[in-house]
Parts: C-alpha cells; sequence; structure tokens
C-alpha cells in the first residue's frame, strides 16, 4: 500500500470505520458515496490490491447498487465491482506539478528529442532556420560545445 495523504510514523489507518473517513483509511466499497475517490481496489475480499495501485493513479465511484457498485478507473474504463471488496480513500497530492526546466532537463532524463535539429528554427538549434531542406548552413559541422568536428582532427 502506498503512503496516504498527511500520514506520517506512528498515525493509524483505520479499517472499517464508517462514521469517520480520513485519507488512507480502508473500508468496504458499499461505504463510499458516488464521486469519492478510490484507490488499492481488490477484485475480491481475499486477494491482494490489483487496480489503481500506482502512484497519483485514482478511481471515481459512479453508481451504487445494494450488491455491485460501477466504477470509473484512470484509463476511463468501467467496472462494475462487488460491494464488499476493500478499498482505500484517496487525496491527490501536488506532485504532479512538477515543470521540467529546458530540454537539457529531459536529456538528463534519458529522453532523446522527438524534433530533428534540422526543422527547428535557428534559434532553437545550431541546424535550424533555412528556407526549405536547406544543409547546416556552416563551413564545417559544430558540435554543441563549439568545437568543429566530423573530418577534422582534433588532436595535436
Amino acid at each position: 500500500m502506498l503512503k496516504p495523504y498527511k500520514k506520517t510514523y506512528g498515525n493509524f489507518i483505520r479499517f472499517y470505520n464508517t462514521s469517520l473517513k480520513t485519507y488512507g483509511d480502508v473500508d468496504l466499497l458499499k461505504n463510499f458515496f458516488i464521486g469519492n475517490k478510490i484507490y488499492n481496489i481488490d477484485y475480491n475480499k481475499y486477494t491482494s490490491s490489483k487496480l489503481c495501485t500506482a502512484a497519483l493513479s485514482c478511481a471515481i465511484v459512479i453508481y451504487k447498487n445494494y450488491t455491485y457498485s460501477t466504477v470509473k478507473l484512470p484509463s476511463n474504463k468501467l467496472v462494475k465491482l462487488n460491494n464488499v471488496i476493500c478499498v482505500s480513500y484517496y487525496f491527490a497530492d501536488k506532485l504532479n506539478s512538477f515543470i521540467y526546466k529546458n530540454a537539457g532537463h529531459f536529456v538528463n532524463l534519458g529522453n532523446r528529442p522527438k524534433v530533428r535539429g534540422s526543422a527547428m528554427n535557428a534559434y532553437d538549434h545550431p541546424h535550424g532556420g533555412g528556407e526549405g531542406k536547406a544543409p547546416i548552413g556552416k563551413k564545417t559541422i559544430y558540435s554543441f560545445v563549439g568545437r568543429k568536428c566530423k573530418g577534422i582532427k582534433t588532436v595535436k
């Protein structure tokens, strides 16, 4: 189970407490209201959690009946689940508000650029700019550091 929102070491996680729900408490699906966000969903009460176990993924209760509930998963798939299964109460943390600084930030994480340098503007890349399918536009090819490369001896 993931660490619930605002729960620290020494806090209690309540099981099957219908009167007072806090984030991370485990309860039966029939005790949740329509529109509540839930995570750690089981298919039946004897197995471990199978649905919405990743960080920042949650499901929403759409419809309730006496025996079954319909839940909308993060993939927008509707699933009909038994009301006796155990789920946890969810609150979204602000982990997804991280913004990348620049293209170099992506490269440091191991993501290669999706666009060729010759297709960019001259401001964005040394190979960019020009009319149509233009060559690089310099007498020789330069590396990102500014040194000449490809065909030029770099070691004396």
